[in-house]
């Protein structure tokens, strides 16, 4: 096991000096007692305080093994192994899985000299069980072999120094509460370490109790003002109160200031037969000893509420005036008593730099900002006394940080919304009201009335989230139902359509004159333009030049439709007659009228032209037929009649 010891040994070499927040003294190799067993030997123990002494055993468990150990209240206890009245310590790994530690309950430092049994039970790997010897270890004898020991640190002899003289301090002031004479010096120097006795000039000065703090005031008259002792320090404090001022059937109570903490304890009567009342402040460890202010309050005989004077009392002023009274009364013992006391206060304001200070000069260190559901703290480091972690509350603000907000309910026409706000800080909401936004959200709407061709039609929509509705005009189309030549709507007579295909029949670079299909008759002409239109051969279309124009004739026309073949310039086509032109001079082009017998148009630009294809004349239906001379379709034999067909010269039908 070198390895592993020599590896607890360095742990065991980082000390923790500072006894404000806890010390650890060198931990010592255990002596023949705790020898070893099977699967457990008790190593090393070591000194712990943190308000309260405990002793650190550390053990050595072979792998597999299993341990529980125990502190028994009495040797007996021990030795039988007797666990009901024992205290279980928790084992707790230390190192890579040989060491483990436990550490004894809490002790104060009066009671350092009490002896503590320890023992443990074990179980092997091998099922092998039973107890090891029991330890009895006491806190003193851990410090005095320290203060023997020449080669251990001049800060562990310090640390246990200042233990010492906590615990003497504490022996003293319970025998002097009691009324007892005070230990002998050399006992004192016994239960302690070292000399007891302290330099005259470092003792707190002599203040005693001035008339005016002692005067009655509104019923309230200071009669005594002490200190206890019992571990921790406390303040006592005895008033007379008059019960002619005072209405003593009323609570009496004592608020007090010490360091940065106020509170209220309750005055109680001492005695049933006397006008006493006295309180006990809550107990403070040695180390923080600081500044005491009080000040009795109640209520007046005339129901109005009355106080005593401030009282500024310290643990330093208490100490010094009980060095003068040992001093005027040449009580050495008395004088030694108060000695011990004042060393242990002043151990801890040297060897620990915790000072009994109102902190005149801190400096802030860091701040903690209060958020509105947390309260925040600023760390304040003091000049005076050395104390860096003076905290100072600062209340929680109650101020959210809101984020923008979402809307969880949305506003309809009729109904309110909801938006809710998250604060970023602690997550609380709230929600604010959006109020109904007054416009519908319409559906797409259903079209209850169709349009027809002279008629327009309706469309109906419904909100969607009320049952408002509202209507839209559908405009009639003009499309005609045609059925056996009429519209099966309005009665339009159906018209006819004369369709001129100009992508044949034509020479190439021919220029256009006039066509006559039907009726109707297209005339081309070439405006102002440069060059008069011409049917190609490249692209089988009449090429519409610029300013070139088209006159159509005929009966009734109330639609041109004309297709253009590709390689044009897109050139605008115009009408000289009202209507709806729809399409482009690219693909289709149409225009839509009133019946009208002649319509010219005019292709716009400045040069190239558009090619046209196809020209689809709309037309009335001829009314009244102008037959031509006929033409024989079937001629006549011996036998049989033969057939002329004749032609009308207007609709050609």
């Amino acid at each position: 096991m070198n390895a592993k010891k020599l590896l607890l040994t360095l742990l065991c070499m980082f000390v923790l000096v500072s006894l404000c927040v806890g010390v650890q003294l060198n931990a010592q190799a255990a002596d023949e007692t705790g020898a070893e067993t099977p699967a457990i030997k008790l190593y090393a123990r070591s000194l712990l305080y943190k308000n309260m002494v405990q002793v650190r055993f550390i053990w050595e468990l072979d792998d597999g093994a299993e341990a529980e150990v125990y502190q028994f209240s009495t040797l007996e206890d021990a030795e039988n192994m007797t666990t009901e009245n024992a205290t279980r310590l928790t084992l707790v790994k230390n190192s890579g899985g040989y060491y483990y530690t436990s550490d004894t309950a809490g002790i104060s430092a009066k009671d350092m000299a009490n002896e503590l049994y320890v023992r443990a039970y074990y179980l092997t790997a091998d099922a092998e069980e039973g107890w090891t010897d029991v330890c009895t270890y006491s806190p003193r004898t851990y410090a005095v072999n320290i203060r023997d020991n020449a080669s251990a640190p001049a800060v562990d002899k310090s640390a246990v120094a200042s233990l010492m003289h906590y615990g003497a301090a504490a022996q003293v002031s319970m025998a002097l509460n009691a009324g007892q004479t005070a230990p002998a010096g050399q006992d004192l120097m016994n239960y302690g370490f070292g000399d007891l006795e302290l330099d005259e000039s470092k003792l707190p000065a002599a203040n005693p109790l001035t008339e005016a703090e002692a005067a009655k005031t509104n019923g309230f008259t200071l009669y005594l003002a002490t200190m206890l002792f019992n571990g921790e320090i406390s303040y006592k404090f005895v008033y007379e109160v008059d019960p002619a001022v005072v209405d003593v059937t009323q609570p009496l109570e004592l608020e007090y200031i010490m360091g940065d903490t106020t509170g209220t304890v309750v005055l109680t009567r001492n005695s049933a037969d006397n006008h006493y009342w006295e309180a006990v402040l809550p107990s403070l460890p040695v180390k923080d000893l600081t500044d005491c202010y009080v000040q009795p309050y109640g209520t007046g005989v005339d129901g109005a509420k009355v106080s005593g004077e401030t009282l500024d009392y310290s643990a330093s002023r208490y100490i010094g005036n009980i060095c003068q009274q040992a001093k005027d009364a040449a009580d050495d013992e008395k004088l030694a008593a108060a000695a011990v006391l004042a060393k242990a206060l002043f151990a801890y304001q040297t060897d620990v730099k915790v000072a009994v200070c109102r902190h005149p000069n801190k400096v802030e260190l860091d701040t903690t900002p209060a958020t509105c559901g947390a309260a925040g703290k600023i760390i304040y480091g003091c000049d005076d006394c050395g104390r860096m972690d003076i905290e100072e509350v600062i209340p929680a603000t109650g101020e959210h940080t809101w984020n923008d907000g979402e809307v969880t309910t949305p506003a309809t026409c009729v109904e309110p919304g909801v938006k809710t706000y998250t604060c970023s800080v602690c997550q609380t909401t709230k929600t604010e009201a959006i109020p109904a936004t007054g416009e519908h959200t319409w559906d797409d709407g259903v079209v209850t009335t169709p349009a027809t061709c002279v008629e327009s039609g309706v469309t109906t929509y419904t909100c969607r989230n009320c049952d408002a509705t509202k209507t839209e005009e559908i405009p009639a189309t003009g499309k005609h139902t045609y059925v056996d030549g009429a519209c099966s709507v309005c009665g339009a007579v159906e018209p006819r359509v004369i369709k001129f295909d100009l992508t044949t029949g034509y020479n190439n670079s021919q220029e256009m004159t006039t066509v006559t299909l039907n009726g109707v008759t297209l005339t081309f002409g070439k405006g102002t333009g440069s060059n008069p239109p011409k049917y190609y051969t490249s692209g089988t279309a009449v090429r519409f030049y610029a300013k070139n124009t088209l006159a159509i004739t005929g009966k009734g026309i109330v639609k041109i439709v004309i297709t253009f073949g590709s390689g044009g310039n897109g050139n605008a086509l115009t009408a000289d007659k009202d209507g709806n032109v729809t399409g482009t001079t690219t693909s289709t082009w149409t225009w839509e009228g009133s019946a009208e017998d002649a319509v010219t148009l005019t292709s716009g630009g400045t040069g190239g032209h558009i090619r046209i294809q196809t020209i689809e004349i709309y037309a009335a239906p001829c009314t009244g037929h102008v037959w031509n001379d006929g033409e024989v379709t079937t001629p006549a034999t011996c036998e049989t009649a033969g057939e002329k067909t004749y032609t009308c010269t207007v609709c050609g039908e």
